[in-house]
């Protein structure tokens, strides 16, 4: 065989004709040319494929950094990275590690700290005081040899402490709680609480102050320091408001007529609400609303405060006497019927925008899980001079949110001979009228309605309701509540109130009985004798059942044992069932209106 060689494909290299190609010392500018090889004998002739490629370098040169000794601080937390640049004959690799790379030091290799530690940039996630502020070097190495630098030494310093949120100002009654708190931004804060006057609180080393209780109007400020620093918040103030006598409906004489239209309620605009406590609501006429933050029970005439849940709605010259209540937490809310979250209710058609606005009102109740059963009740006070017998009650009940699940505004009253003491609907209970009581049928799933529209309306009344006795200097609550939290609950309301009481019957002209369109019936016997009368009279009225055992006893001395009920309301079908007494061998029964 016989070889010839070829360099860059065209020019015959002469003298070339062996199996092995020997090129001396390559210049520099040789690199990149190609060879290729031509063998023959008397067969034939085979090019060598691919062509070899020459590259010519210089000496090759050891790594060299040049940016060794980097002082770096950050804060502690930090994201750090610490980059190393260095030079000489590629590839060039990288190890890092920390500690002194004379006395040598600790080999990093990628962790959820570490990141990057064989290549030129090192990552350290979370920088930690006491374990990442050290010192950092890198070895790099490539054919010609390798070094090793210290790159860095890091310094993690704490983050001066910023305020995210800054003490607020409170409003409290006299004698109850104020709390101040602020939040942070900032590693290991340290806070002291000062008055307004420069002094120290001793103790009050947290983020929050509570003064219990608050009795004078005073500043307080708390400066917040850690070791980067210190800042100081503004002055926050408490106002303190001395909290007047629980209002009530004063009831001079028999026959005055108590009216509640409930229009003073406030004025929503369109911004759906669901009750918290505090809870903000825009009015109509104010951009800003009010917030709102309400006693259990609370009463509508107590001031409005805006923290510390012991204020009321500042309806004074409207709305004295009434009170709402939740058995788990009270809340208020005011819109059209789209309230997910229960309460004491304001209801209405809303606003359109911030000027004009419908001002019909009504108050309503919603119960759900996070209220409890809800109640809403009128305290009158009877400051006349005769004991009050006879109650002649009116109002309209309205549905502005129906739900599959039924809901009943039962209504019932109860007399409290303290007039001091705080609301208790459930003592209401014992005195229900159900002739009186607010229910719709449900839907089939949740809808809000108009409750001011006829359709979603009912009207209920009694008329000289037999209360037995209202003594002087006692208090008449009148109570709607209701009694049952389940979900998909049922929002009604009451407008259009009118009240007034009586020490003796007017005179009146009653409708003869209709007995003969009744029946009476005797059911059972014994202990388990069942009394029950059925009978048709003018719709609207109320019958006293009286019963004795002596049918010789004065009529005006026989006992009221019940009444017959309407029903349905404005029917003129009255019904009365009872128990007859253990241990009578006969009772007799006298029907009274009213």
């Amino acid at each position: 065989m016989s070889y010839q060689w070829y360099e860059n494909g065209t020019n015959l290299l002469s003298g070339q004709t062996n199996a092995t190609l020997a090129l001396g010392s390559p210049a520099l500018t040789d690199s990149g040319s190609t060879y290729q090889c031509v063998v023959s004998n008397q067969f034939g002739t085979v090019t060598s494929t691919p062509p070899a490629n020459l590259t010519v370098t210089s000496v090759p040169q050891a790594p060299v950094v040049s940016n060794g000794g980097q002082n770096i601080t950050n804060l502690l937390g930090d994201n750090v990275n610490i980059t190393v640049n260095a030079t000489g004959t590629t590839p060039l690799s990288y190890q890092w590690y920390v500690g002194d790379p004379a006395a040598g030091g600790t080999q990093l290799s990628d962790t959820n700290e570490y990141s990057g530690t064989a290549t030129a940039t090192l990552s350290i996630s979370d920088a930690q005081i006491g374990v990442d502020d050290t010192n950092y070097y890198c070895v790099v190495t490539n054919v010609a040899g390798s070094t090793s630098n210290l790159i860095a030494t890091l310094k993690l310093v704490y983050s001066a402490p910023v305020f995210s949120s800054s003490p607020a100002s409170v409003t409290v009654l006299s004698n109850t709680a104020a709390t101040f708190s602020c939040t942070i931004f900032g590693s290991a804060p340290q806070f002291q609480w000062f008055t307004s006057n420069k002094v120290a609180i001793v103790g009050a080393n947290t983020a929050s102050l509570t003064i219990n209780p608050a009795t004078t109007n005073q500043g307080y400020y708390v400066v917040v320091t850690n070791l980067g620093g210190a800042v100081t918040s503004s002055v926050a103030t408490v106002t303190v408001v001395i909290p007047p006598p629980h209002s009530y409906v004063n009831y001079t004489n028999a026959g005055q007529i108590y009216a509640q239209n409930f229009d003073s309620l406030p004025v929503v605009t369109n911004t759906t609400i669901n009750t918290a406590n505090p809870v903000l609501i825009t009015q109509t006429g104010s951009a800003s609303g009010v917030t709102y933050s309400v006693d259990n029970p609370f009463d509508f005439a107590y001031p409005v405060i805006a923290s510390g849940g012991v204020g009321g709605l500042g309806l004074t010259n409207t709305m004295k006497g009434w009170y709402g209540w939740g058995s788990v937490a009270s809340k208020l809310g005011a819109h059209q019927g789209d309230q997910s979250t229960g309460g004491i209710i304001d209801y209405g058609t809303l606003s359109t925008n911030f000027v004009t606005g419908e001002t019909n009102r009504a108050l309503g109740l919603q119960s759900t899980s996070t209220t409890g059963n809800t109640a809403m009740g009128v305290k009158l006070i009877n400051n006349g001079t005769n004991n009050l017998s006879y109650v002649t009650l009116s109002f309209t009940g309205e549905l502005w949110r129906n739900q599959p699940g039924v809901n009943t505004l039962e209504f019932g009253y109860y007399i409290d001979p303290d007039t001091n003491n705080a609301f208790v609907p459930t003592n209401a209970l014992a005195n229900l009228i159900p002739g009186l009581f607010v229910s719709f049928a449900p839907s089939v799933s949740l809808t809000t309605v108009d409750g001011s529209q006829t359709n979603n309306q009912i009207s209920l009344a009694v008329t000289n309701l037999n209360l037995g006795s209202w003594p002087t200097n006692t208090a008449l609550w009148l109570v709607w509540q209701q009694t049952n939290s389940a979900g998909s609950s049922q929002g009604l309301a009451i407008d259009n109130l009118s009240f007034s009481a009586a020490s003796v019957l007017p005179a009146t002209v009653i409708t003869p009985l209709n007995i003969t369109a009744g029946s009476m019936n005797i059911v059972g016997s014994g202990a388990s004798a069942t009394v029950q009368f059925s009978f048709t009279n003018t719709p609207g009225l109320s019958f006293s059942v009286l019963a004795t055992n002596n049918f010789a006893a004065p009529k005006a001395t026989w006992p009221v044992v019940g009444q017959a009920v309407e029903s349905p309301a404005g029917s003129g079908s009255y019904q009365y069932t009872n128990l007859v007494p253990v241990g009578n061998s006969q009772m007799f029964y006298l029907l009274r209106q009213p």
